[in-house]
Order: C-alpha cells, then structure tokens, then sequence
C-alpha cells in the first residue's frame, strides 16, 4: 500500500458520477467531506441518494457499525472521563486541575499510538511520562473490559475491526459487498500519507476485493500572487475588500479563505462584515445584522457567548450560601433573568446600594430579604431557588435534567413569554439550543460515571462548553474561512492565504508531552519532526497552488512590532498591490462641531456641594457638569474590609471627640499614656457608633485597634507643636464666588472646615484632616488647583498675613503621619512652609487662590462641560470613562502629555 500499487487514480470531474453509483468518499478533512457532498449532489436531489462522503473517523465509525459484533465506541466527553478516573485511581502527583488537561493528552497520545500501530510495551523505558501513558492505557483497557463490556475507545475500533475481518474469511467479503463496497469501491481524497493503521485497514479492504480509488491532483495555477500588508492592522481589509470585488461581480463565486496562526480570526471576522453584510454591499439583499455574519467563519466557544456565560454563572451560584458582589452583581444586570424588564431599575439601585454599603459579601438570604423590601419580587423567587439548590451526588443526567429546570424557572429557557417580556431573537435562541445540546451530552456520562458533585458537574459543563464551537448562520455560505491545514483537495473560484510570514508556515509541530521525541523520530509520528513538518508545508503547498483559478498569498510585515519576512513557499512570487478601498466605503467629509457646547447655569438655580465642586471643575469640566448638573455617579467598588472613604468619616469623627475632650496642647501634655489610651478608645467607640459600617465583629475589632494606635500616634505629633488653643471643630462657613464683577456670589459654596487652631501668639492655623494620598505644595498652588479645600478655607475665613492653612495627613504608610501647608510666617510646625518672601508674598498667594478659585466658579456657572482633564491623573479616579470618550481621544492622539 505504501507504494500505492492497488490505487486507481480518478479524475475530479468523474468523481460524482462514481459516487453516484454507490461508491463510498472518504476525506482528509471534515471541509473537505462537506465540499465533496456539495459538488457530487445530483441535480434533483430528491429523486437520487445522497453521495456517501466522510471523513476518515466518521468512515470508520460507520464501517465499525456495519458489523453487530463491534463493540459501540465511547463518545469524546465518554472517553476523556474514563481517562480521568483512571488518572485519579492511579494516584498520580497532580492537582485535581491538572486531571483533565492529563486526560486530553492521554486520550490523543493513545490514538496516536494506536495510528502508528504502537503498544504500551513499545513505550515502556522511554520515560516517567511515557510509562505513565502506558499504565494508564492498560487500566483503561481494563476497566472497560470489567465495567463497561460491549463498549471500546474510538481508537480502538479499527484494530477491533481488523481482527474480526481476519477471522470471519468469506463472510467478510459479503459483508463489504452488501455495504457496496465491493461494486464500486472506496475514493480517498486529501491524504499525504497513510499511517500504518490506515495502510492496514486499506490492505485489509483490498484484500477483500474493494476497488481503491485516489483523487487526482489538481495542475498549479498560474495565477498567485502575494501582498504584503504593513501590519496584522491592514491584512484583513484587505482581503475583505477582495472578497467584496468578487462578490460584486458574481454573488455566487466559492471563495475559500486559508488562514495560519498567525490571523487573529476576530478581526477577520470584523472585516469581512464591515465590508460584506447588507450596510456595505449596494444592492445586497436586506437582512437583519444581528443574529448574522457574513462569511462561514470558525465559531467562538460557547462560554465565550453573552447568554450562556451569564447562564454557566448563574448556575455556579445555585446553592452556594455565601456570594461575593462582584459575583451578586452581574445577576442584578442579567437581561435574560426572569422579571428583568419590570425590576431594571430597581434591580441597578439595589447595585448602587450595596456598593454604597460597601457589601463586598453577603448571604443569599440576606440579598433575597433586600429584594423582596424593595419591590422586587420576580428576583426574590430566583434567589430563593438558588438558596435552595441542593448540592448533594447524582448523576450526571439528572443533574442537567436539574440544570435545565433551574434555567427555565429563571428566564433563561422560555416556553412561553410573559406579560411585557421581550421576545428572544434568533441568536439568543440558537445560544440557549447549544447549552441545552451541552446539558444532553454531559447526561451520556451516565454509561462510564458514577454519581457526582454538583461543582464536579459544573466543572465539565464549563469545560465542555469551552471545548464545543458556535457560530452565527453566514450571509454569503459560499466565502469560508478554514485553517490552512483544512485546504488539502478543495476547489473554489478564487483562494486567499493568509498570515504566510517566514514564522508561520511552515508550521512548527510541538512533541507529545507524553511520548518520548526518540520513539516519535524513528517510528515517524507526525510530531515534534522539523523534516516531517517541512515535507508536509511543501506539500500542502502543492495542494494549496492548484485549488482555485486565482490563489492570492497575504503577510503582515510586522507583527507585534517586529519585522516579518514572507514564507519561503511565497518569497519569489509576483507582488500585487493593496486593494484599494470601494467608493462606498470612503468616508464622507467631516464637519466639525462643538459636541459639549456651553449649557449656562440658569439662574437663580441651587447647586450643591462644597470644594468637591471646585475640585471636580479644576480635574476636568465635564466631570464638575456630568455630576453636579447632571447628577451621574461612578459606581463604589465594594471591596473586603473598610472603604478608605469610611475610613476617612471615622477618623474625622473620632478626632472630633477627642478635641472636644482635650480642647488645647496644655491638656494634651498633662495626660499620660493610659489617659490617652482611655480617651481615644472611647473616641473611636463612638465613631464607630456614629460613622462605622456594618463590619463582622472580628473586623471591626481589627480596624478599631488600628485606627486607636493611628490617633494615638498622632497625639504624640501634635504634643510637638508649640503651645495652642483648637478654637473651633467642624465649623461651617459660606463662600461666594467669584468676589466680584457682574456675576459675583454666583456660586455659594457650604464649607466644613475640619478645625481651626490658634497659638501663643494669635495665629490661626486652619488644618483639614487627610486619609488619603500626600499631596505636593503644587496641588494648591497651580492655576487650576488640584485640591482646593485649603485656598477656599483661607477666602472663607479671611485669614490674615500672619495665618496658616495646612493638610493634617494620617495614614500608616511610607508617607506617615504629618503636616503640609503654607502660612505667611514660620508658625514652628514642620511641614508648614513659610512664604519666603514672608507677609507680601503671603498676601499674593491669597490672591492667586482668589483668582484661581473665581476662574473655576465662572467656568461652572459658564456651563462649560468638554472633555479636558487637567492631566492625566485627574482621569485616574473618576469612573466616567464610559461617557465621556477620554480613551477614543488618547488613541487617535492624545493632547495630554506622558506624565
């Protein structure tokens, strides 16, 4: 056979009339069964059998089957869960992870193995892993012989196969003759070489008297070209709008387009509906986009589909006692979930709260309690399912049969629309087919499992939805995108390769991590042979020259900014240039027009807010109008433990208490360390009674020893300042802005000022307490001042040359605990800076925060709302990146420079 002596060669075009008479087609490739079926289809379909055509897998199922003493083989999820008990039982050093990766390898090694004719003895000695698979595939073996007789692995089946023909003589022969093969024989296409399994199998059928035929090769055309496309960027619209040329001109013409490694396939995707579905094409058919594509292009995972990954993870809520909100959350917004039209709103508020509250985790009972308070009852009832899921063992069948219901009850499967509930569209429909098709192939784990957990369940259904493809019905059937592995004995009107860079083809084989590369290299294993995968480029390449009239070769000369060279097999070919793009796709004209114009303040409205206001205008203006006129908010992050904002509002209220004890440095100097102790303690108490979230005991225990060692540290820097007197604690004051001109008090803003101060010698010292980041002198000195708390406290209480303002900063990091501030004259605290040129210059930095501060309120008045950030970290923690577009801005080229 390896000669090919027993094979007679046909030509295409008489392959369908063969086939016609019952000859059986055996493929290469499963696109290649396809195209065969689609070219050797009688004109009346209906009054003519459909020509026989698979590929080689699926011949041998069916030639397996034909017999009634084969045993039926075991699906793939079947097989790879008889590996994994296997792999688990023998006790092997690996995660319960690592479980189902090893089972994959060993399921293709010993198809491998049983390719090339291999026995678990002929890999013994060559290794831990290679012993490994050999014990595993003898306790496989004998598992099914003790557990399961009547079934076999699918590898297995063709050696099965050749024992029964060689033991059944003449009534072999009339079984092939009443399958038909004996009459007209077998017609192999798109195979390079035959491994011994398939040399034995076709031996055996000759010997039996069934006439072989091969497909001729088609001739090489002469017209290919290559095009060299200056990125990944530029490759796929090109060859998009190729296709589109194509398509202009015949609607009908079969393209085929070949990709490597190397094309990301979701931008070719892109590209081919941007340039091919109904919105492109002049003269195109109407039909909807969504729920269409426009070329037959590989499917996307199932998990990676919206609907089934909010399903798998709402099923991996279900019993679970405990939820984090980033896991809580995502069901509040989940469009599919039962009573979502009438809860929207309520259910994006209860969201809003819970992060207020910063309930980073919470009980399913305790978010069932807050959705029945407020008003949502549809949701209630999912949460209670949930609740009441029962996670015990049970098989795998009945667990999806739990599933399914569970699904059902909760909105995802609908076998019927209630009242004001959206009708799910066709792609919504086709997701929610393939989960349930996912569900039914996990209930044939029955045959080969025991009962399971309900994680162990889950577990293979997300793996056996990451592992199964959908894909959107195409546009245009007849343009196919295929790995280029798949072109072997295809035939179209025009062929497009893509990704034909010198590091992509040909195409590097990786070793079998379980079988040794020694025994690979002498026994041929088409893996981990640098020789074989260049004999195997080259001929692909043949196959690849002669499969359509026109055959066009694309690479990008850079990929992820290095340089590429063409492919070997494309360097010497005639270059052709880009496409250029069709008139309908050139961009009209653009007119520029003022997307955020001035929205004025009408007048005599009430604004609230205090410095935040300011500080918002002076980060950027569209922030100040998007939150203080339009009354948007990001949402709070919950997240384990305090929020820093929290911690923020106990330390404030807890040194309040403590002032409010103390009063002056005098009665803070006269108190000893257990008296500190004592006053502090019940100062944070009563904060905590005050101000604190709603903690678990042994967290609150936690945060209040933190804070009480924060405060006490404190005291002993401030027990360091010279003599002083607190004169006011949470003083409120009003500041009119801007101070003059015609629109002067336009803005009247309600201040808190943490605590004045003064000293020995009549200073005032304003001081504002901060949890948060240090800042620079700049963050209050600069035109637009980043934090304007301080200049705005110095205009509201009108402080003097000699006075002082300063940041009291209490965190426990790096920066520590200190002041920062500016006062007219050395006021004896370190971190407080002196003007250096004393008074005068005092007095000049009080007008520049007038100016400053009146610049900023006539610009919120203004109503002015574009997008202009002071720089980039004033985009750092705003949460409105969504709406206002700053990301579209930085990637087309930023104005704001690299900080």
């Amino acid at each position: 056979m390896s000669k090919g002596k027993e094979f007679r060669e046909i030509g295409r075009k008489d392959v369908a009339e063969l086939l016609a008479r019952g000859a059986h087609l055996v493929a290469a490739t499963s696109a290649l069964a396809a195209d065969w079926r689609r070219r050797a289809m009688p004109p009346d379909a209906a009054a003519a059998p459909a020509p026989v055509a698979r590929t080689w897998r699926e011949w041998l199922r069916w030639l397996a089957a034909s017999r009634p003493d084969m045993p039926a083989p075991l699906t793939r999820m079947q097989e790879l869960a008889l590996w994994e008990g296997v792999i688990e039982a023998d006790g092997v050093a690996a995660g319960a992870n690592a479980v189902p990766g090893l089972a994959r390898l060993a399921s293709d090694g010993w198809r491998l193995m049983r390719e090339y004719r291999l026995r678990p003895e002929d890999i013994q000695g060559f290794g831990e892993e290679a012993e490994a698979l050999a014990r595993w595939a003898c306790a496989a073996q004998a598992r099914l012989a003790r557990h399961h007789p009547g079934r076999a692995l699918e590898a297995d089946l063709p050696g099965l196969w050749l024992q029964a023909m060689e033991t059944a003589g003449d009534a072999a022969s009339d079984a092939l003759m009443s399958a038909g093969l004996i009459s007209e024989g077998l017609v192999l296409d798109g195979f390079e070489v035959w491994t011994p399994l398939q040399e034995a199998v076709l031996e055996a059928l000759a010997g039996r008297g069934v006439p072989l035929w091969r497909v001729a090769s088609a001739e090489p055309v002469d017209s290919i070209a290559r095009v060299a496309a200056a990125d990944v960027a530029a490759e796929c619209p090109h060859v998009a709008a190729r296709i589109r040329e194509i398509l202009a001109r015949d609607a009908g013409a079969r393209i085929v387009v070949l990709t490597t490694p190397a094309v990301d396939e979701e931008a070719l995707r892109r590209a081919l509906d941007e340039a091919l579905l109904p919105a492109a094409m002049p003269g195109a058919l109407e039909a909807p986009r969504r729920g269409v594509q426009a070329a037959a292009c590989p499917g996307r995972p199932l998990d990676r589909w919206p609907r089934i990954a909010q399903a798998l993870h709402f099923l991996g809520l279900a019993g679970q006692r405990r939820v984090a909100l980033e896991d809580a959350s995502p069901l509040l917004f989940a469009p599919w979930l039962a009573g979502f039209e009438d809860e929207a709103g309520a259910r994006a508020a209860l969201d809003a709260s819970l992060r207020r509250d910063n309930a980073w985790r919470l009980t399913m009972s305790g978010l069932r309690s807050r959705a029945e308070r407020k008003g949502m009852p549809r949701l209630a009832r999912v949460l209670r399912a949930l609740e009441a899921w029962e996670a015990g063992r049970r098989t795998a069948g009945e667990w999806a049969r739990r599933a399914h219901q569970l699904l059902a009850d909760a909105g995802w499967v609908r076998a019927g629309l209630g009242d004001g509930e959206a009708r799910p569209d066709a792609d919504e429909v086709r997701q929610m087919n393939a989960l349930r098709d996912a569900l039914l192939q996990l209930a044939e784990l029955d045959a080969v499992m025991p009962p399971m957990s309900w994680a162990g369940f889950l577990a293979r259904l997300r793996r056996a939805c990451a592992g199964r493809e959908l894909a959107r019905p195409p546009l245009f059937p007849n343009v196919v995108v295929l790995p280029l592995e798949e072109a072997p004995g295809l035939q179209c009107d025009a062929a497009f390769v893509m990704g034909m860079d010198d590091a992509s083809f040909p195409q590097a084989t990786p070793p079998h991590p379980m079988l040794p590369p020694a025994l690979a290299l002498r026994m041929g294993l088409p893996v981990g042979n640098p020789e074989r995968d260049y004999r195997r480029a080259a001929w692909l390449w043949d196959r690849v020259r002669g499969m359509a009239g026109r055959v066009e070769c694309t690479f990008a000369r850079q990929r992820d900014g290095v340089e590429q060279e063409p492919s070997a097999f494309i360097a010497g070919l005639p270059e052709a240039a880009m496409a250029e793009m069709p008139p309908s796709w050139v961009a009209p004209a653009l007119e520029a027009y003022a997307d955020a114009p001035p929205v004025p303040l009408p007048e005599g409205a009430a604004v609230g807010g205090g410095t935040a206001l300011l500080g918002e205008q002076s980060a950027c203006p569209f922030r100040a109008f998007v939150r203080r006129r339009l009354g948007a908010r990001a949402l709070e992050e919950a997240e384990p433990g305090i929020a820093p904002d929290a911690r923020g509002r106990l330390a404030h209220a807890a040194l309040d208490r403590l002032w409010a004890a103390l009063g002056d440095s005098r009665r803070l100097a006269e108190t000893d360390e257990a008296g500190r102790r004592a006053l502090v303690t019940e100062a944070v108490a009563r904060a905590w009674e005050q101000a604190g979230p709603a903690m678990d005991a042994a967290l609150t225990r936690v945060e209040q020893a933190r804070l009480s060692g924060l405060l006490l540290a404190w005291l002993r820097l401030e027990e360091a300042r010279p003599p002083f007197v607190v004169k006011a604690r949470e003083l409120t004051a009003r500041l009119a802005l801007p101070g003059s001109g015609d629109d002067a008090g336009g803005l009247r803003l309600d201040l808190r000022v943490d605590r004045v101060d003064e000293d020995a010698e009549g200073r005032r010292i304003v001081l504002d307490y901060k949890t948060g980041r240090k800042q620079s002198a700049r963050a209050w000195l600069d035109e637009r001042p980043a934090e304007p708390q301080l200049p705005a406290y110095a205009l509201a209480l009108g402080l003097g040359a000699r006075d002082a303002v300063a940041f009291a900063r209490l965190r426990q990091d790096a920066d520590g605990l200190g002041f920062e501030g500016l006062a007219g004259e050395d006021v004896g605290i370190r971190g407080i800076r002196p003007c250096r040129g004393g008074e005068e210059e005092w007095e000049e930095v009080l007008a520049r925060w007038r100016a400053a501060l009146d610049a900023l309120a006539r610009e919120f008045l203004a109503g002015r709302a574009e997008v202009a950030p002071r720089d980039t970290r004033a985009c750092e923690y705003c949460g409105l990146e969504a709406v206002c577009r700053i990301t579209e801005r930085r990637d087309g080229g930023s104005e704001l420079g690299d900080e």
